[in-house]
């Protein structure tokens, strides 16, 4: 089976077929990353609400703590 992508031209006004050899467009202006959303620590000081990205930096810096993403290396018990 065939998996075909598609996406909407606006100038043809219709679904076009992605083949993967359109030119990628430049992005017309910087990536502005928006402020986090506020949530509460569940950590060291669980309850206390983190409100911005300065005081997420903060907080882990304060209690010792990294941010982890999609490092394996902290997944993967055989790479410890």
């Amino acid at each position: 089976m065939t998996v075909r992508k598609y996406r909407y031209d606006k100038k043809l006004g219709k679904m076009v077929e992605v083949t993967g050899r359109e030119p990628v467009s430049k992005p017309k202006g910087p990536h502005i990353w928006p402020d986090l959303k506020p949530y509460q620590a569940v950590g060291p000081d669980a309850g206390r609400w983190i409100t911005s990205r300065s005081k997420h930096r903060a907080y882990l810096k304060e209690h010792n703590l990294i941010e982890v993403g999609n490092e394996r290396k902290y997944f993967d018990p055989t790479e410890r």
